[in-house]
């Protein structure tokens, strides 16, 4: 086995759900020509050890809950380790909503807008309740029009 295969052999990992994917575009191509190897490829990633080092050198916060409760060893000043060791802490506080809209077909035209008009209405060029309503409205475009 090479450094880049991981055993798969529970249900349930990257490249289970993946194989299960289907990978063909809207014509009926295939839109990955290797899916078994790409799913390896991504448990690979996904594996705790190597998904720890990811985080590590890029100095971002895990989404892996048993990372989190062990700790990411960031190589920072105790400052900027404190400050991010606070963050890794509330993800265990994530309702389960909050998680399972990160892999949502449609999160970024949730996202983005959110981001944009409360950012608006913080600064005050927008009041509260018209940042709630231009949410609502610029999620909803977005979302239909990525169905398209």
């Amino acid at each position: 086995m090479s450094d880049l295969e991981v055993q798969t052999s529970e249900p349930g990992t990257v490249y289970e759900q993946l194989y299960r994917l289907d990978w063909r575009d809207r014509n009926g191509r295939m839109r990955v020509q290797h899916p078994k190897d790409v799913g390896r490829f991504l448990d690979y990633l996904a594996s705790e050890p190597v998904y720890a080092e990811y985080m590590t050198r890029t100095e971002n916060i895990p989404a892996h809950a048993g990372l989190v409760k062990k700790g990411i060893d960031y190589k920072m000043s105790p400052a900027a380790k404190a400050a991010l060791e606070v963050f890794v802490a509330d993800v265990q506080t994530l309702t389960p909503t909050a998680y399972a809209i990160q892999g949502y077909k449609y999160n970024r035209a949730l996202f983005n807008p959110t981001a944009a008009r409360l950012g608006q209405a913080i600064v005050g060029e927008i009041s509260f309740d018209d940042a709630m309503k231009r949410i609502a409205s610029d999620a909803e475009e977005q979302i239909k029009a990525a169905q398209k």
